[in-house]
């Protein structure tokens, strides 16, 4: 559960400061980081969750 949290804060982390480079701060898209976290860690924890169950088929 850490690492999917983690996962999704470097992610949306790592959008936020591509874009504050690109675009300097005042022009930050800050719901796209946002969005982009949210996204990476349900997309993440689906993963993971699919990759224990299938494993527990074996």
């Amino acid at each position: 559960m850490k690492s999917i949290i983690f996962f999704g804060i470097g992610a949306g982390l790592g959008s936020a400061i591509y874009q504050a480079f690109v675009h300097g701060i005042s022009e930050t898209d800050w719901y796209r980081a946002v969005i982009v976290a949210l996204f990476t860690m349900l997309f993440y924890g689906l993963y993971a969750g699919f990759k224990r169950w299938a494993s527990k088929e074996d």
